[in-house]
């Protein structure tokens, strides 16, 4: 009878692959699995919210790259209209680009990473760990006055020209503060992934 029970006890390990396969066979071995077990699946869980924290970074920082080339050729074209052997109607023409990237600009400041908000401003407290620690994700708010003043200048005039160049100026220092901070959240994530 006790052979066929250790038998018993052998096969049922031996087709689960599990040398616990009832509370009578250790019950202390089972609470610490138990526990041990749950633990891993909030691992998982916790990985999987850093991997999506750092595509949703990854994310913010492509359209930032495309921002700042924006931004970058909109200061290009207020230096361009400043030039006094430009008639109106170039300036015009320049007006026309300038404000198609300025439009540009205000729609990246719309989108979204599985409807979450990427330009917002607001901080994400991302669950790093089976604990439910938490890093706070610095946000980038692209509908700030900077940006805004930037988008909507108008480069039909000299004088227009000249404060769009500081406008846009103030833009690129502003965005390349706002990069680094993409930097900084995407490091500390890559950070708690690898833990």
């Amino acid at each position: 009878m006790q052979s066929s029970a250790a038998l018993s006890q052998s096969l049922q390990r031996l087709s689960s692959g599990s040398k616990i396969t009832s509370p009578a066979a250790d019950s202390a071995g089972l609470a610490v699995s138990m526990k041990l077990t749950a633990q891993m699946a909030r691992i998982n869980a916790a990985t999987n919210n850093v991997n999506n924290a750092v595509s949703f970074s990854q994310t913010q920082d492509g359209y930032a790259q495309q921002v700042n080339t924006a931004f970058s050729r909109m200061s290009e074209l207020s230096v361009l209209a400043q030039d006094v052997t430009k008639t109106t109607a170039d300036r015009a023409l320049y007006q026309q680009e300038f404000s198609a990237l300025g439009n540009y600009i205000n729609n990246v400041s719309t989108q979204s990473f599985n409807g979450v908000s990427l330009f917002s401003g607001n901080t994400l407290n991302v669950t790093t760990d089976s604990e439910g620690n938490t890093f706070g994700m610095v946000g980038l708010n692209m509908t700030n006055t900077t940006y805004a003043t930037a988008t909507g200048d108008n480069i039909t005039s000299i004088s227009g020209a000249q404060q769009a160049l500081t406008d846009v100026k103030a833009a690129i220092s502003q965005l390349a503060s706002d990069r680094a901070n993409i930097g900084s959240n995407e490091e500390s994530l890559t950070y708690y992934g690898n833990r």
